[in-house]
């Protein structure tokens, strides 16, 4: 999931990740991970935001020296509440 460059900063990844945990929970999913950069500094801030924490790494994920950071969140009982959204 990726929102154009010239468009961030103006809610529409969090109402896109938002949505998505939230089909997740009514779906009984326990818990989301993902993967970033670890270059992409405002993306892990992003994600950190929103409850996602770092687990581990991948190295070399797609390729030699691009190595991504594990993230994770539960989102048992999610709802918008939690975000206070």
């Amino acid at each position: 999931m990726a929102v154009s460059t010239d468009c961030q900063r103006a809610g529409l990844g969090t109402q896109l990740l938002v949505a998505a945990m939230e089909v997740a929970s009514e779906e009984r999913v326990a818990t989301l991970d993902l993967t970033v950069s670890q270059k992409n500094v405002s993306a892990v801030a992003f994600y950190t935001s929103l409850g996602f924490r770092v687990v581990g790494d991948v190295p070399d994920m797609f390729g030699p020296d691009r190595s991504r950071l594990r993230m994770r969140r539960s989102i048992e009982g999610f709802g918008r509440a939690a975000l206070g959204a």
